[in-house]
């Protein structure tokens, strides 16, 4: 399943899409021209079961909230969401011919919009409605959404950019989630590494990209082979025997140590109440590192990729996170070290703090949780 929130109307539920049994339904909406003519497809996108495969896998690592349009009986009858484009508030609705002028769209709609004011940090919904699309225009007219002037980079196509704006502001956050590597734990000391791109001949930064930019070290963040597995991968990528990798994977770690002023710090919020959570792409060896390091306790909820099959910025990874806390996203603030992972949490709508060292994150959380 796709991350996402249950979110009740009056005649609709939204909910995150299921494989495969919505893949029939999405296949069927998107191939009738009626509903797609508006986005430029009036004969439908012609979608086979193979292309339908294919857009599910791609799916997993979208950064967009997406859901299902259904009827309170569990009936599908359209598709909505928020963040696509990688635009924190911006929405889409599509609903089946057979469910148009019954009050469905208008019922989701605000139904979705409710839920974004109430339970996300999102300052701005956004929505392109086609110029000949009189139905939508009217529905977006009635939430109050009016025409702006859109961003320089944004292509409208043969749609209007319009805005709606927060009018109150979102709920204050209570819970804390960080990210481990480049976060918690970082590298301090990389003479390590150096001494080995030395003895390989390897560019300057060429360990790290050996590592963190191969494909074995992608699999074993999604899961999709053991600790083990990974590291023979990379040493076979760098002409390394067995002894030699060992070595090389000691010293690629030896320089790595725990932010003591952070963790000194969260141990304080921990003791005024405030839960901590972490969220992580990684291996399943973060959990070993946890136990070397008693940390474990330090977390009411652990979240690492490689048991998700999923990594950030996929929205899902985050909705996993959300769940198993227990929370909404405007109720979390994301501390990460990339910049497009604080993008994806703050398109699904946590508050999300780009880490840079630890007193500039410790101030920016003391900001929000004043």
């Amino acid at each position: 399943m796709n991350g996402g929130p249950l979110i009740d109307g009056k005649l609709t539920r939204l909910r995150p899409p299921q494989a495969p049994a919505d893949i029939p339904f999405l296949q069927t909406l998107w191939n009738d021209g009626k509903v797609m003519r508006h986005v430029g497809f009036p004969a439908g996108l012609g979608m086979t079961e193979k292309k339908m495969a294919r857009w599910w896998d791609k799916s997993q690592h979208w950064t967009a909230t997406h859901l299902i349009v259904e009827t309170l009986d569990g009936r599908p009858i359209g598709e909505s969401g928020w963040g696509f484009q990688k635009i924190p508030g911006l929405l889409e609705i599509k609903l089946s011919p057979a469910h148009w002028g019954k009050g469905y769209a208008s019922d989701a709609l605000g139904a979705l919009i409710e839920y974004i004011w109430d339970w996300t940090s999102i300052e701005q919904l956004v929505v392109t409605p086609h110029r000949e699309n009189r139905a939508a225009r009217y529905l977006y007219r009635r939430f109050g959404f009016q025409s702006t002037p859109p961003p320089s980079d944004f292509d409208c196509g043969d749609g209007d950019y319009w805005t709606l704006a927060r009018s109150q502001p979102p709920p204050t956050p209570h819970t804390l989630i960080f990210d481990w590597g480049g976060v918690l734990m970082r590298t301090e000391d990389d003479r390590g590494r150096r001494r080995w791109e030395a003895r390989l001949e390897l560019p300057a930064g060429g360990a790290d990209q050996a590592v963190f930019k191969s494909d074995a070290w992608r699999q074993a963040q999604l899961g999709q082979c053991t600790v083990e597995q990974c590291w023979n991968a990379i040493g076979a990528s760098l002409g390394l025997a067995p002894a030699a990798l060992a070595e090389f994977r000691h010293a690629f770690w030896a320089g790595d140590q725990l932010d003591h002023t952070l963790i000194q710090r969260i141990r304080q919020w921990q003791a005024a109440g405030y839960p901590i959570a972490l969220l992580s792409n990684y291996s399943p060896e973060l959990d070993d590192l946890l136990d070397e390091h008693q940390l474990r306790p330090l977390f009411s909820a652990v979240t690492i990729s490689a048991y998700e099959g999923s990594m950030k910025p996929a929205s899902q990874l985050y909705w996993r996170a959300l769940r198993r806390i227990g929370i909404n996203p405007a109720e979390g603030i994301f501390v990460d070290d990339f910049a497009a992972n604080v993008a994806g949490a703050r398109n699904v709508g946590l508050h999300a703090i780009h880490f840079q060292d630890s007193q500039q994150a410790i101030a920016e959380i003391g900001g929000f949780l004043s």
